[in-house]
């Protein structure tokens, strides 16, 4: 798989995961949940990689 156009970003607290379903529900649940708890914690930083605004291929894996 070529991710040379894929945006790897920090996760924004201010902007959390809230629409997000890999089929994983612990993951999930995770993403949406416990990410900006991990990050004001100083436990662990997140980071998402995401397509470029406008370009809606799916199933990429």
């Amino acid at each position: 798989m070529n991710i040379t156009n894929f945006i790897l970003e920090r996760l924004d607290p201010d902007n959390p995961v809230v629409d997000f379903d890999c089929g994983d529900a612990d993951l999930n649940n995770f993403l949406s949940n416990d990410t900006v708890k991990y990050q004001e914690k100083r436990l662990a930083v997140t980071h998402i990689l995401t397509l470029p605004a406008g370009d809606t291929r799916s199933g990429l894996i």
